[in-house]
C-alpha cells in the first residue's frame, strides 16, 4: 500500500489539505468575531447552514461520483474548497462568509464518501487505506493548529486574512496528488433512477444510522469535555488543549493496529460492543468526576476519559468503514457511501446540541444516561450488521 504510487498520491493529497483545514479549525472563529465583527448568534447561524448544505449536498454528489468518475469528482470538490476558502479570507460581512462556508461545507463532506470510494478502486487494504488517511488528517490538523499560532498571538487582521489565504493555497496544492491518481473504471454505474432508488433502502438507511450514533465520541471530546472542564470549576483551561492533544497523539497511534483487527462484519460488530463500552465508562467517569474536587482525581479523570474516547473512535471508525465497504454495492458503491455520510452528518448536527445543552443540564443523570443510550445503540448495531449480508 506505501508503494503504490495512487495511494502515496492519495496520502499526500489528504495530509496538505487536513494542514489547511487544521489552519481553518484554529482561525475562523476569533477571525470572524474579531477582524470581520459577526456575532457569536450570527457565527453560530451561519455554521449550522454549513452543516445541512454539507447534509443536503452529499447524497446527490455521491450520484454524480458513480456517474462521471470519482476522480474527476473528488478533483473538482477541492478545487471548490480552495476557491471557498479564498473566499473566505476575504470575508467582510455575514452573507460573504454564509456563502463560503456553505460552499466549503457542501464540498468537504461530499467529498469523504468519493475518497472512500476511490480507495476501494486503487487498493485492496481498503479500511488500512482508511487509517491511514484519518490518521494523516489528524498529524495534518494538529500541524495547521501550529501554523495558526500568529495569527492568534497577533489578532491582526493582516495575519488572520494571510494564514487563512495559506488554507486555500494549500488546498490547490492537493489537488496535484489528486491529479496524479490514476483511477481505473472498475464497473459501470447505474441508471439515474435506480440510484436514487438507494434512498429507499430503509434496511441500510436504518443501518447506517445506527451505525453513526457512536460517532458521539467525537462531540463528546470535542464539546463535551470543554464543557465538563469549565463546568467542574476545579481544572485550568489549559486541559481542554492537553486533552485534545493526549486525544490526537493516541488515534495516531492506535488507529492503524485497532483497524487491522477489524477484517470482517464479524469483528466490526465485535468493535462496535467495545465502543458501546468504553463510551458508557467515558461518560460514568464524568459522572463520576462532578461528585468530586480533588484537582488529582479530576486530572486523572481526564486523561484516562480522553485516551478512552480515542481508542473508542478508532473502534468505530474500524467498524464504520468495514461495514459501509462491505454493504455498499459496487456499481453503486459512491452513492451507497454518500448515503452512509449522511447518518454521520446527521448526528453530527444532533449531537453539539444533545450535549451542550440536556446534558450539561442534566449533569450526572444527563452524563449516565448518555452513556446507557449510545451503548445500547452500539450493541444494536453491531448485531445488526453482522446479520445483514455482504453485497
Amino acid at each position: 500500500m506505501f508503494r503504490q504510487r495512487n495511494t502515496l498520491a492519495l496520502f499526500a493529497a489528504m495530509l496538505v489539505a487536513a494542514i489547511g483545514k487544521g489552519v481553518y479549525l484554529s482561525v475562523s472563529v476569533i477571525f470572524l468575531l474579531t477582524v470581520v465583527g459577526l456575532s457569536p448568534a450570527q457565527v453560530g447561524a451561519g455554521t449550522s447552514a454549513a452543516a445541512v448544505c454539507g447534509l443536503v449536498f452529499s447524497f446527490p454528489i455521491g450520484v454524480l461520483a458513480d456517474r462521471i468518475g470519482q476522480k474527476p469528482t473528488l478533483f473538482a470538490l477541492m478545487a471548490v474548497e480552495a476557491a471557498a476558502m479564498g473566499s473566505f479570507a476575504l470575508t467582510h460581512s455575514f452573507w460573504h462568509f454564509v456563502v463560503s462556508v456553505c460552499l466549503f461545507s457542501a464540498a468537504f463532506t461530499a467529498s469523504f464518501p468519493v475518497t472512500q470510494s476511490i480507495v476501494a478502486v486503487i487498493t485492496t487494504e481498503r479500511v488500512k487505506a482508511m487509517a491511514v488517511i484519518l490518521a494523516l488528517r489528524n498529524l495534518g490538523i494538529g500541524a495547521g493548529s501550529i501554523i495558526a499560532v500568529p495569527f492568534l498571538n497577533s489578532g491582526s487582521e493582516h495575519t488572520g486574512r494571510l494564514v487563512l489565504a495559506l488554507v486555500s493555497a494549500s488546498m490547490a496544492v492537493a489537488l496535484i496528488g489528486i491529479g496524479l491518481i490514476r483511477v481505473p473504471r472498475e464497473v459501470r454505474s447505474a441508471p439515474l433512477g435506480q440510484a436514487f432508488a438507494a434512498l429507499r433502502d430503509v434496511r441500510f438507511a436504518t443501518l447506517a444510522l445506527l451505525v453513526n450514533v457512536p460517532t458521539f465520541v467525537i462531540h463528546i471530546m470535542l464539546i463535551g469535555m470543554p464543557l465538563w472542564i469549565t463546568a467542574n470549576g476545579v481544572l485550568f483551561h489549559r486541559f481542554v488543549a492537553i486533552g485534545l492533544v493526549v486525544n490526537t497523539l493516541v488515534i495516531v497511534v492506535a488507529q492503524l493496529p485497532i483497524t487491522g483487527l477489524v477484517t470482517g462484519l464479524r469483528r466490526a460488530q465485535v468493535a462496535l460492543y467495545f465502543a458501546g463500552f468504553g463510551l458508557l465508562l467515558s461518560c460514568s467517569l464524568l459522572a463520576y468526576g462532578l461528585l468530586s474536587d480533588a484537582y488529582g482525581l479530576l486530572v486523572a479523570i481526564v486523561i484516562v476519559v480522553v485516551t478512552l474516547l480515542a481508542v473508542t473512535e478508532c473502534a468505530q471508525t474500524s467498524a464504520s468503514w468495514t461495514i459501509s465497504y462491505a454493504l455498499a454495492p459496487a456499481e453503486q458503491r459512491t452513492t451507497y457511501l454518500a448515503l452512509f455520510n449522511m447518518a454521520f452528518s446527521v448526528v453530527e448536527i444532533i449531537a453539539p446540541l444533545v450535549i451542550s445543552t440536556w446534558v450539561m443540564d442534566q449533569g450526572r443523570v444527563g452524563w449516565l444516561t448518555l452513556g446507557v443510550v449510545l451503548s445500547v445503540v452500539s450493541v444494536i448495531s453491531g448485531r445488526r450488521s453482522a446479520a445483514s449480508p455482504a453485497r
